[in-house]
């Protein structure tokens, strides 16, 4: 189902994210036949001309969606919580069913950009054995890498799947080094929580292993960090929204640019042990690069290709080509590396 000419242009709900909103916004700008429109709450009706709200706000319940459902309106979400890209589908089916309607869930960084990769590599493979996604999100925070959603983190455990059993790690607790390419290097890094944990574990992908680690851009975040799990229980910072105030004071001061480092290591048909690496960098940060696949789906929607054009309720799965993400990202100011078992093949550079 294509949407109606008439009902082409988009509505961005807005996250108040200044760099990332106006990346967003600029990308959509593109991507929407009849313009956009942009507002920092539902409003009190919807305008005639809009065929697809795009969200970059959290919300705790799906009451946006389906307010623009019932409105005759697509609905792309950029929230990136496991729980609302995972329970999407079973909350929005019936209302997304009906009318060839799109409700897409995580379409920006997690899983947006990360899946086409994953998926398309996959299809090579015997067997996954491992996904592993690093991500440094510059000095521009938002979604699960916010100073806030990191500090309410602390303290809990993340379930995810570990050579093939499932277990549990502390978010921001159990570090590890990921191994970006020149001339970042290794990065210490520590576990998010993201939809990708258990995206991944299933069919078609079902890999035995899936991680997704978060780096700080300085050494000053990272003591942060450790010292507000220690004494923010304490009362220490002014609790936790002191100290979320304190490390995005801190995140400011790194670098801009945002690093995304995905490996996938399986076994092929002969047997033999393969690894892909891809590493994308954007120099203006996680907001610019997140924008880049959620204006893709949102493209899709209004032309009316979507991967189920009698509706859909869920994550952001199969919605992207790996070769159009390559371009859309060459296009946006990105510059990808890639690499294999033998390392990265060569430094960043400009597209």
């Amino acid at each position: 189902m294509s949407t109606d000419a008439s009902k082409s242009s988009v509505l961005l709900l807005r996250s108040g994210v200044a760099a990332f909103d106006a990346a967003l916004a600029a990308e959509l700008q593109r991507r929407a036949p009849s313009g956009l429109h942009q507002a920092d709450t539902w409003p009190s009706s919807l305008p005639d001309d809009v065929g697809l709200v795009c969200s970059a706000a959290e919300g705790s319940d799906y009451e946006l969606p389906k307010a623009a459902l019932a409105a005759g309106a697509h609905f792309v979400d950029l929230d990136d919580r496991r729980g609302r890209i995972l329970d999407g589908a079973e909350a929005l089916a019936d209302v997304a069913g009906s009318g060839g309607l799109q409700a897409v869930f995580g379409a920006g960084l997690l899983p947006g950009l990360i899946e086409p990769f994953v998926r398309e590599t996959a299809d090579g493979l015997r067997r996954v054995n491992e996904v592993l996604i690093g991500i440094a999100p510059g000095s521009e925070r938002f979604g699960v890498f916010a100073p806030e959603r990191l500090l309410a983190s602390m303290g809990t455990r993340i379930s995810m799947l570990l050579g093939a059993e499932q277990t549990e790690r502390e978010a921001l607790g159990d570090e590890r080094w990921i191994e970006h390419p020149a001339p970042v290097g290794p990065l210490q890094s520590v576990n998010v929580d993201a939809a990708d944990l258990e995206l991944y574990t299933k069919r078609p992908i079902k890999a035995t292993s899936v991680r997704v680690s978060f780096s700080q851009a300085t050494k000053a975040e990272r003591r942060l960090l450790q010292r507000a799990a220690k004494f923010v229980p304490r009362g220490w910072f002014g609790g936790a929204a002191g100290a979320a105030a304190r490390l995005g004071k801190l995140a400011g001061k790194g670098s801009g640019g945002a690093l995304v480092t995905l490996m996938v290591r399986g076994i092929d048909a002969k047997q033999l042990p393969r690894e892909r690496r891809v590493s994308i960098l954007h120099p203006g940060g996680a907001g610019a690069l997140a924008a880049i696949p959620a204006g893709l789906v949102v493209e899709r929607c209004l032309a009316g290709r979507a991967p189920s054009p009698e509706g859909y309720a869920g994550p952001a799965e199969g919605w992207i080509q790996e070769a159009e993400l390559l371009e859309a990202l060459s296009q946006g100011g990105a510059s990808v590396v890639e690499g294999d078992l033998g390392g990265w093949r060569g430094a960043h550079t400009a597209s």
